[in-house]
């Protein structure tokens, strides 16, 4: 992860972040092929679907300019809590808040 940090020029690098990229994520990585979904996606952690690259990864953000920004996996557009099935989320082995509503450092 701490290459992938340095290969991100918009990384935050607060002691949380440091603390969920170094030691929370390796903790919690599922095993390869099983599905991981980041809800919330910012410039600084570009970097994520790159930690999880053994994993096919979906990214949900509520902002449509981020879809741009998601160089791998499927990108949902909306708010998490307003899709319309829960259902569809019981397949990931997964879930990954990140900063949502703006409450990441």
């Amino acid at each position: 992860m701490k290459l992938l940090r340095f290969l991100n020029p918009f990384k935050i690098s607060t002691p949380g972040r440091i603390i969920l990229e170094e030691e929370v994520m390796p903790y919690f990585l599922p095993a390869s092929g099983e599905k991981v979904l980041i809800v919330g996606f910012q410039n600084y952690n570009l970097h994520y679907p790159l930690f999880y690259l053994q994993n096919p990864v979906t990214v949900s953000e509520i902002e449509p300019k981020i879809k741009k920004l998601v160089l791998l996996g499927e990108v949902l557009i909306g708010k998490f809590e307003e899709f319309p099935t829960k259902s569809r989320f019981e397949s990931f082995s997964l879930i990954h808040f990140n900063g949502v509503y703006g409450w990441g450092g």
